[in-house]
């Protein structure tokens, strides 16, 4: 299934401030729906995720195999086939996945309402609108509403 237009826009503009802003030497940051193999039928996939190349990262042509450390989401884009329930249960369930599974941080964006959710497995997650600052990675912080302004796109 495509992207909206605001949902693409979104990943891109996420994309390119993260690209500019994280040490590429030292992560690989991918999009494009990367596919995450958790486990033997167990597959999902990620807008944006920001891989540490120290933890035995190889690219091959199969889905990523171990866990990103970042997960970023926009919107909610139901996978019918793997999860029932309402979207926020198909969040939670998700977001639940890819901690276990070892990453450290899921950051969703949704746009309706325009929230920023942020879950860690060491914290509590956390939503906040647009307009608040959150870390992504390392010193790396992200305040969508200020990136949008700063784009000149309305919000």
């Amino acid at each position: 299934m495509g992207s909206s237009s605001l949902q693409a826009m979104l990943v891109s503009l996420i994309h390119g401030f993260l690209f500019t802003h994280i040490d590429r030497k030292q992560y690989l940051l991918a999009t494009n729906k990367s596919g995450i193999h958790l486990d033997k039928g167990n597959n999902l996939s990620n807008d944006i995720a920001i891989f540490d190349k120290s933890s035995g990262l190889t690219l091959t042509d199969k889905y990523f195999n171990i866990p990103p450390k970042i997960a970023i989401e926009v919107d909610v884009r139901i996978e019918p086939e793997e999860f029932s329930g309402k979207e926020s249960g198909y969040v939670y369930e998700k977001t639940e996945r890819l901690l276990e599974f070892g990453v450290d941080t899921v950051i969703w964006i949704t746009t309706q309402p325009k929230k920023i959710f942020v879950a860690t497995r060491t914290s509590p997650w956390l939503t906040q609108n647009w307009d608040a600052t959150v870390p992504v990675l390392d010193d790396v912080h992200l305040n969508l509403a200020a990136l949008l302004t700063e784009e000149g796109i309305e919000f």
